[in-house]
């Protein structure tokens, strides 16, 4: 029982203030791209400019993992572009090891990077690699 110095009319007042602010006490809706989670923890190796040998195959390892499921896992290979979904709708966690061979880059280089996107649409985006190709 609540109990006020202004008796029975003023426990009624009070208990109508609380019962109209009930609204504004409410959780807000989420901003946009989801709730407060990490984006993707994206893992690449080489993960810093570098230097291959034209008879070589250049192995990019890309690792991602997230709370929440995997949407998307993009590697941009300046000039081609390479898209996988996640294995599974469900899956947390990704992890692909795609070769190049350097052959038709000689003489010049070429750059990647990964984009990763879950569930929530938060994204992860590497700055750019640059593999320079003797």
């Amino acid at each position: 029982m609540i109990r006020t110095r202004f008796g029975a009319l003023g426990t009624v007042v009070f208990l109508g203030l609380l019962t109209a602010c009930k609204e504004n006490l409410s959780v807000p809706n989420p901003p946009p791209g989801g709730a407060d989670i990490p984006p993707p923890l994206v893992q690449l190796n080489p993960a810093a400019d570098t230097t291959g040998d034209s008879t070589g195959i250049l192995q990019i390892r890309v690792r991602a993992r997230v709370q929440s499921n995997l949407k998307h896992v993009e590697i941009s290979i300046t000039p081609p572009t390479l898209s996988f979904g996640p294995s599974n709708p469900g899956d947390t966690a990704f992890d692909v090891i795609y070769p190049i061979p350097l052959n038709t880059f000689k003489h010049s280089s070429f750059r990647f990077s990964i984009l990763a996107i879950d569930v929530l649409d938060n994204l992860t985006d590497t700055p750019p690699v640059t593999v320079t190709v003797r």
